[in-house]
């Protein structure tokens, strides 16, 4: 059985404290595009309850095999000073 996990369950998984709403926009858009370049295919997506608590939204899930590059990326952008500055 494949595990999956979307970006906000990495971020948790590292240890990370979850970044404002647009560097999360922009770290997942990394995410789908890497995940496109190499598959030709939109991730998967999963409904689940949004990260404010308020709500659900669909959040794109991505295999087991998939979450180094994820944590590439995202360890790459938040803990960039860049990925760090708050606007």
């Amino acid at each position: 059985m494949t595990n999956w996990a979307s970006m906000r369950d990495r971020i948790a998984e590292l240890g990370m404290d979850y970044p404002d709403k647009r560097t999360a926009w922009s770290l997942g858009s990394m995410i789908r595009e890497a995940w496109l370049k190499e598959h030709g295919l939109l991730p998967r997506k999963q409904l689940d309850t949004k990260t404010c608590g308020a709500g659900s939204h669909c959040f794109a899930v991505y295999p087991e095999k998939f979450w180094p590059q994820m944590d590439k990326i995202i360890r790459g952008t938040l803990n960039s000073p860049q990925g760090m500055l708050p606007f």
